[in-house]
Formats: structure tokens, sequence, C-alpha cells
């Protein structure tokens, strides 16, 4: 019985220090990755989107209208892994991650195409609303059913 119970405590002894290499080993991967931006290539057709990210320490999430990121601007700083843009006007802007302090990159470049819906678009859309909201209308008071279902 003794003897049992000696393999059992060795047993879970090699169990908790394979558990605790395998975290130490996964931590340790997680350290040497690089920051990720989402998405990396997007169209809005509204104008506003949500950037998402993994870093593993403070960011600086930077907007520019050019590649080159010369007239860039701060649009976060934080530990947060997201941010929604909303109220852009037609154009591309690129989007990175940089260290808190903006003396590192983290990330790749993500590009979004903000390309609004015409015009045209958007009043065709308005007299279908009309449309199918007159339908709707004249269905509740013109159309009576001739005889009560529930009698």
């Amino acid at each position: 019985m003794l003897e049992r119970g000696r393999r059992a405590r060795k047993s879970l002894q090699l169990l908790a220090a394979t558990l605790l290499l395998a975290s130490l080993s996964a931590l340790a991967q997680q350290q040497g990755r690089p920051a990720t931006l989402e998405p990396r290539d997007f169209e809005s057709n509204e104008g506003y989107y949500q950037l998402a990210w993994q870093a593993e320490e403070p960011v600086r999430l930077v907007e520019s209208p050019g590649r080159d990121f010369v007239d860039a601007t701060v649009l976060y700083s934080g530990t947060d892994t997201g941010h929604v843009v909303s109220g852009k006007p037609d154009g591309i802007w690129h989007y990175r991650l940089e260290s808190a302090d903006g003396n590192r990159v983290l990330s790749e470049l993500a590009t979004i195409t903000v390309r609004h819906h015409s015009l045209e678009r958007a009043l065709l859309f308005f007299a279908l609303g009309v449309v199918v909201f007159v339908a709707t209308l004249g269905l509740i008071f013109f159309v009576r059913p001739d005889r009560d279902e529930r009698a």
C-alpha cells in the first residue's frame, strides 16, 4: 500500500513538471511573436470599420493617408485589442501598430479603402423603402378578411 502511494505521488510530480514546462514553453513562444493587425486589406462602403490586433505590450494605433506615414495620426494608445474608426471620407487609409513610445513598428501595414455608395444608389434604396412602406400600410388598412377566423 505504501509503495502504491509513492508511485501515485511520483506520477503527480511528473505530471506537474510536464505541465509547468509546457506552459513556460508556450509563454516563451508568445514573447517572440510580432503584433498582428486585422483586417489587412478591407473595403468599406459606409466609412466605418473596426481594427483588431494582438500584441504582447501596450501599443499605438497609427493612421496615415500615405504608405510612408509622414502625415501620421495616433488614433489610440494603450492595452486594448481593438478600435472602431468612423466618419472616414472616401480614400485609402493605412494603419500600423507601433510600440507605446513610438520607437518600433510592431505590425505589418493594414490598408482600408473607403468608397461610399453613390447618391443614385442611396436614392434608389430610399425609393424602395418608400414602396415597401406604402405597400405595408395598404395591406394593413385596405385588405380585410371576409370572415373572422377566430369563430
